[in-house]
């Protein structure tokens, strides 16, 4: 039968806490119990494994004053008595060919550990999730469509946090480019789409939430999360997007074409000792497509309050071999990719092309330009700008070139002819004329 509202209602309104109406303790599956105890001793807590069933149940909290919690009837209860009594605890896994066809459909009704065992089975058919060797070097990289870690923890979280009050199922819609996994029931406790990052975990079914802890399957510090993006964002790919209503919660991983050069970089980095967190991963995935990010950008990319992200960006741009580096001071200070990162992630060209910039701008790229390269050329002045390859573009580049190192400007032009001209800073040094030359 569907749960109403007040059915059942544990400590302090949890509903997982309360008595598991029409489930007794001989409805618990001996099987899940056994499988409950192999992953406590995997976790290292054999102490409480080798509990006689009586004791690690109470300990566990799968009973209280020997009766059955809804959170014990989900982790261990019988599956037919689970469809018996809480029909809406159902995962709809379908795996959808196209826009319009399913190619294979499982309705799962089963315990919580069984379920996700099964559920990982369908995902990880190679032809469901095919995995890409990405090669760097004499390094192999194996990227997923879809890493484990993201896709569990996600299935997860629908199963312990969503709303068992509620008739409906979690659904799973995987596809070959995305993987959309559905929950009933909003956010809760202050969650918010717009802070859920590093919101503190508020837990709608606590009990349950607790076993998920006890059984080393959650995290109840918002590490959860983590385990989502990361994954996805050190192999390149795009963030996964949230979505939410005041009746659902949907969570959407991408496949799509993962960038190959970043995922490289960052395992080389890696390699040699260098940690990316979420926020890190963030910044560079923002930073790899735009040309820089302003402290407020950061602060809404991150989720972080602005003293906190100011203070992240500066320690980044502090370390040893730093991949990110500031420019300007006060409100004008942006966040760029260092020269050495830019280099190895977006190639010779270390700035992104901006079209349709600011006009009054310019001087202030082609500066940073200069001081970064050590000079400018009328080739790499028109990429830098957006002007194009045209016979008028170049006319253009270098108009703008001799105004900005007529007198009292703050380039000066070193060359020989037409070809070799290239432009440092007034006062400064050139760079090689042959790394410098063909300015047309």
């Amino acid at each position: 039968m569907a749960r109403t509202r007040g059915d059942g209602a544990g400590r302090a309104g949890d509903w997982s806490a309360g008595k598991a109406e029409g489930v007794e303790a001989d409805d618990l599956d001996p099987a899940e119990i056994e499988r409950v105890r192999r992953i406590l001793r995997s976790a290292g807590r054999a102490e409480l494994a080798d509990r006689d069933d009586e004791a690690l149940l109470a300990a566990l909290g799968v009973t209280r004053d020997g009766q059955v919690t809804w959170a014990g009837a989900l982790l261990v209860g019988e599956a037919e008595v689970l469809a018996r009594v809480l029909p809406q605890h159902e995962v709809v896994y379908l795996f959808e060919t196209s826009d319009t066809e399913i190619g294979f459909r499982e309705d799962l009704k089963a315990p919580l550990l069984r379920l996700l065992d099964r559920v990982r089975e369908l995902v990880q058919q190679p032809a469901r999730n095919p995995v890409h060797t990405l090669r760097t070097g004499l390094r192999h990289i194996d990227v997923p469509a879809f890493p484990e870690t993201a896709f569990r923890e996600a299935l997860l979280n629908a199963l312990i946090h969503r709303d068992y009050l509620e008739p409906a199922s979690v659904y799973v819609h995987h596809r070959p480019r995305e993987m959309v996994i559905s929950n009933p029931g909003g956010f809760v406790g202050g969650i918010t789409l717009s802070n859920i990052l590093h919101h503190e975990p508020v837990a709608r079914n606590r009990l349950l939430a607790e076993m998920g802890q006890a059984l080393g399957l959650v995290e109840r510090a918002g590490i959860g999360r983590r385990r989502i993006f990361i994954p996805c964002l050190t192999y390149g790919k795009r963030p996964p997007a949230y979505a939410a209503d005041a009746h659902t919660v949907t969570l959407t991983l991408f496949d799509g074409t993962f960038d190959e050069g970043l995922a490289g970089w960052i395992a080389e980095e890696q390699e040699s000792g260098r940690e990316f967190d979420l926020v890190a991963l963030l910044l560079l995935t923002h930073l790899k497509e735009h040309a820089e990010i302003t402290p407020s950008e950061a602060a809404a990319l991150c989720q972080l309050p602005d003293r906190r992200i100011r203070d992240r960006l500066e320690r980044i741009a502090l370390e040893r071999n730093a991949w990110l580096e500031r420019r300007g001071t006060g409100r004008s200070v942006t966040y760029h990719l260092s020269r050495s990162a830019a280099a190895a992630l977006i190639g010779r060209k270390a700035f992104v092309i901006i079209r349709g910039i600011d006009r009054a701008r310019w001087p202030e790229l082609v500066r940073t330009w200069v001081v970064e390269h050590g000079a400018i050329t009328n080739a790499q002045c028109r990429d830098l700008l957006g002007l194009g390859n045209s016979r008028s573009a170049r006319v253009r580049a270098s108009q703008l070139l001799r105004e900005w190192s007529a007198d009292g400007g703050f380039l000066e032009r070193k060359g020989t002819s037409p070809h070799t001209y290239h432009y440092v800073l007034r006062g400064g040094e050139s760079g090689a004329e042959e790394e410098h030359g063909a300015s047309q």
